[in-house]
């Protein structure tokens, strides 16, 4: 089997190798892959990529808690790890167009992202958006 990066031989390894998930973070899993002898690219079977995922789910699990708590006077679901951090998230904590005073003066999709939050009892932190302006902090 010839790399796609290099087209240099793939080589069949058995051993542990370590992965990363945003949420799990590191962990090591003795598994069977294939190694290029040239970059060192790794290839998994369907196999060991079934190996990954379910040691990857089984550390999440584990890290992953839900609870419900009180935000603005309703009991409301949340992952433990989340509780309060949404405004650290958000990208309208930080636009020009957030007018905390005066939501007349907000943009249309803040207000009505806050609309439908209200509407439905979510938090809604903004991740992304076609409107967003920086607030310059210096």
């Amino acid at each position: 089997m010839k790399c796609s990066e290099c087209g240099s031989d793939y080589i069949k390894k058995v051993g542990t190798i370590v992965e990363k998930d945003s949420i799990a973070g590191k962990y090591k899993v003795h598994v069977e892959y294939y190694e290029c002898e040239n970059c060192h690219d790794k290839l998994y079977s369907l196999e060991t990529c079934k190996i990954l995922d379910k040691e990857r789910l089984k550390r999440r699990k584990k890290i992953m808690k839900y609870e419900k708590y009180m935000h603005h006077g309703n009991k409301v679901w949340v992952r433990s790890d989340l509780i309060g951090k949404h405004r650290d998230y958000c990208l309208c904590m930080v636009c020009k167009k957030l007018d905390v005073t005066d939501r007349k003066k907000n943009c249309k999709i803040a207000n009505a992202v806050f609309k439908n939050s209200v509407k439905f009892n979510l938090v809604t932190p903004m991740w992304e958006c076609p409107e967003f302006l920086c607030k310059n902090y210096m």
